[in-house]
């Protein structure tokens, strides 16, 4: 969704989400490089959620192939009560991680 896209959270830390039911959920997270000064290797990072590493050295601008175009990485994450979400800069990175989007929907369990 561009409009997803239009808005960025640099962080490097993480993002909390309290409250959940005891499910699996999709998760989709939305990424866009807006400084259109950055370059591909400038802005490299690692995502992990609730402990487990799901994303190693991510690129956005390597991803989209340029800023200003955005990226959808999706899983399958097990939680109840709370969802950590950890944004880490990875070694030799210039600029703390950027997020755009995070969107949850919980699957049905039989």
């Amino acid at each position: 969704l561009d409009w997803v896209a239009a808005s960025v959270r640099e962080t490097d830390g993480y993002i909390e989400i309290e409250d959940l039911i005891e499910a699996s959920y999709i998760v989709r997270l939305h990424f866009a490089e807006l400084d259109e000064t950055v370059e591909a290797g400038q802005r490299v990072f690692d995502l992990e959620i609730n402990g487990e590493v799901l994303l190693s050295d991510f690129d956005v601008v390597k991803v989209t192939g340029a800023p200003l175009r955005g990226a959808v990485e999706e899983f399958v994450v097990n939680a109840a009560g709370n969802m950590e979400i950890k944004l880490r800069r990875s070694d030799g990175s210039g600029f703390d991680p950027v997020i755009s989007g995070i969107k949850l929907v919980a699957e049905r369990n039989n």
